[in-house]
């Protein structure tokens, strides 16, 4: 299972590939939040895309980078942690 996983800038983001590579066989894609569009692969491409931890919060966009872009259009399922969650959580609304 191919998994993209998007770094916010944070060390438990190691933990999170070694996990992901552990249990799908296969290292992760890293993209950093803040890489250039045409650095960004096709989310199609993926199975699945786990928004690591950071610091900040997810309106600023010197914390949160792409990523906000990214979940809006994501076609795959997304996991969030710590600060990928509180970004799922922002991008669905007032709830």
């Amino acid at each position: 299972m191919k998994t993209l996983l998007i770094d916010n800038y944070d060390s438990y983001t190691y933990n999170l590939f070694q996990l992901i590579a552990e249990v799908n066989g296969e290292e992760p894609v890293v993209v950093l939040n803040d890489a250039p569009p045409d650095d960004i692969p096709d989310l199609r491409d993926f199975a699945n895309v786990v928004v690591s931890p950071g610091p900040g919060h997810p309106a600023k966009r010197r914390d949160f980078g792409i990523v906000g872009e990214l979940l809006a259009a994501a076609p795959v399922p997304v996991l969030g942690v710590c600060l990928g969650h509180q970004g799922i959580a922002a991008g669905s609304g007032p709830g």
